[in-house]
Order: C-alpha cells, then sequence, then structure tokens
C-alpha cells in the first residue's frame, strides 16, 4: 500500500500504479489490471528475499500461475534462467 503511495506521488504510469496497487489483493483488482497483477504477484513470490528462488519459493509462485491459469512453461524457463546467472555471478 505504501509503495503504491510513494509511486503515485512519484507520478509513475497509472498502470503500473494500479498493477502495484493490488498486488497483495487480486480478488478486488479492476479486470483491467488483473493479468497483470497475479503475474507481478508470482515474480514477487518467486523473489522472496527470505528465500528468493528457493524450492519453497518456485513451488508457491507454480502453485499460483496454475490458480492464476499462467502458461507454466515460459516461467519455469525463466526461472531457470534467472538461476543459473545468479549462480555463475556468485560462482566469480
Amino acid at each position: 500500500m505504501i509503495t503504491f503511495k510513494i509511486f503515485k506521488y512519484w507520478k509513475l504510469s497509472s498502470n503500473l500504479i494500479k498493477t502495484i496497487e493490488f498486488v497483495d489483493d487480486i480478488e478486488n483488482c479492476p479486470i483491467e489490471y488483473k493479468q497483470k497483477a497475479q503475474i507481478l504477484n508470482i515474480i514477487k513470490t518467486v523473489c522472496n528475499p527470505k528465500e528468493p528462488f528457493s524450492e519453497t519459493s518456485i513451488e508457491k509462485a507454480l502453485q499460483k500461475s496454475y490458480k492464476y491459469n499462467i502458461e507454466k512453461k515460459p516461467l519455469i524457463d525463466s526461472i531457470i534462467f534467472i538461476r543459473n546467472k545468479l549462480r555463475d555471478s556468485t560462482n566469480v
């Protein structure tokens, strides 16, 4: 809620602001922003700072993709790609 107010104050795109505003309230999200809010909710889940890209957060994100009827393959491909990049950057 605070993030959305800050972005509104900064006059960011109303599309972005509405998506962020409803990221944790998908049920009440206006239909025109719902899919974007669902996708952002999935990203927020898999990138959870307490356990980013952990098996638990990935499983939760995949469950949400099923619930929201969002195609899993691009999500899985993206997760694998980013996990590999993160592993490569920490092995330098």
